[in-house]
C-alpha cells in the first residue's frame, strides 16, 4: 500500500489528475506520456462556460451561491447527475483550485474513525492538503479565484435557527394529503 501511495503521490506531482471523477466542466482523458497513458483532464466547454457564469456572478455581480444556482436552475443549466443546479455545486466550484490549472492532493483524505462500536469511513478538509501545477489548461484566473476565496472567508456567518417554527406541521392535514403549513399575513 505504501507503494502505491507514493507511486500515486508521485504522479500528482507531476501534474497528473488521478481522480475517477473529473471536476465539474471538465472531462477526463488520457494522454501518452513517452510509453504509458497518463489521466489529465481536459475543459468541456459547455460546462465551463457555467463554471465562468458562477464566478463571474459571484464576483463581478456580488450574488451569494443560493441565489447563483436558482438564476442558473431558471436557465435550465442542470448538474451532471440529472438534477437540478444545487447550492452545494455553485459552492464546490467556488472552492475548487482544478478550474486555476492545479492538481489538489490530500485535500479530503478518508480517515476511519470509530463510533457506537464501528468502524466508520469521513472525508474531512484536510490542512495538510498539497497543491501542483497540473496539466490541464486552467478555465478561471488565479487571481479570480483568490478574490472568490477572499469573499468567502470574509462573509458573514449566518446561525440558521433550527427552532420549530410551526408547532402543527406534523399534526394537521390538508383534505388533499399535503402538511398543513403555518404562514403570516401582514
Amino acid at each position: 500500500k505504501k507503494v502505491l501511495y507514493r507511486g500515486r503521490q508521485l504522479s500528482v506531482s507531476q501534474g497528473w489528475y488521478i481522480s475517477s471523477i473529473p471536476p465539474y466542466g471538465y472531462n477526463r482523458i488520457w494522454v501518452m506520456d513517452g510509453k504509458k497513458k497518463k489521466p489529465t483532464l481536459e475543459i468541456n466547454e459547455k460546462e465551463a462556460e457555467v463554471v465562468r457564469m458562477v464566478f463571474d456572478m459571484y464576483l463581478h455581480e456580488g450574488i451569494g451561491v443560493q441565489a447563483i444556482a436558482n438564476r442558473i436552475d431558471k436557465l435550465g443549466i442542470i448538474a451532471r447527475n440529472g438534477k437540478r443546479f444545487s447550492r452545494s455545486l455553485a459552492r464546490d466550484i467556488l472552492r475548487n483550485e482544478h478550474y486555476t490549472g492545479k492538481v489538489v492532493w490530500k485535500q479530503r483524505p478518508v480517515t476511519k474513525v470509530v463510533e457506537n462500536s464501528e468502524i466508520v469511513k469521513k472525508r474531512e478538509l484536510s490542512d495538510e492538503k498539497m497543491v501542483f501545477e497540473g496539466r490541464h489548461e486552467a478555465i478561471i484566473s488565479e487571481e479570480d479565484f483568490a478574490k472568490a476565496q477572499e469573499i468567502t472567508n470574509n462573509a458573514p456567518k449566518v446561525n440558521i435557527d433550527f427552532t420549530l417554527k410551526n408547532p402543527l406541521s406534523t399534526i394537521m392535514y390538508c383534505q388533499c394529503g399535503y402538511i398543513m403549513t403555518m404562514t403570516s399575513v401582514r
